[in-house]
C-alpha cells in the first residue's frame, strides 16, 4: 500500500550518510518537500517510503520551472545545510552550482555530488 503525506519533507539523497562539514553548507539543500503529483500537490516521504525512485534530488519534484509548493507552483521552500531557509525558484531548484575548486570530488555544491 503507498501511503501518501499530507507534507512531507526529504533529506537529500547526496547527503545520507555524509559528514556534514565537508559540504557548502551555504549552496547545499539539505531538506526540501518531496512531491509527486503536481495538481493538486501531493506529497512522499522516504522516511515511509524507503524505495521510492527519485527521492529528494535534483531529477525530483517536477522539472525546469515546475514543481513547487509556493507561487503557483514556481518555488519551493529548501531549508539548506547552514541551517537558513529559502525559497527557491524551481529552475534554480533543478540546476546545478559548481564548484569553483576544481580538484574537489564534489563538483555541485548545491546536491552535494
Amino acid at each position: 500500500m503507498n501511503k501518501i503525506d499530507t507534507v512531507s519533507y526529504d533529506v537529500n539523497v547526496n547527503l545520507r550518510g555524509k559528514d556534514f562539514l565537508a559540504i557548502a553548507s551555504s549552496d547545499c539543500i539539505l531538506l526540501s518537500s518531496l512531491t509527486i503529483e503536481d495538481s493538486p500537490v501531493r506529497f512522499a516521504s522516504t522516511s515511509i517510503q524507503p524505495s521510492l525512485p527519485s527521492p529528494l534530488c535534483q531529477e525530483s519534484n517536477g522539472a525546469g520551472a515546475e514543481g513547487g509548493t509556493a507561487e503557483n507552483g514556481r518555488s519551493v521552500p529548501v531549508l539548506l545545510a547552514d541551517l537558513h531557509v529559502e525559497l527557491m525558484p524551481m529552475p534554480v531548484f533543478h540546476s546545478t552550482t559548481p564548484n569553483p575548486d576544481t580538484t574537489n570530488s564534489i563538483s555541485d555544491l548545491r546536491w552535494n555530488e
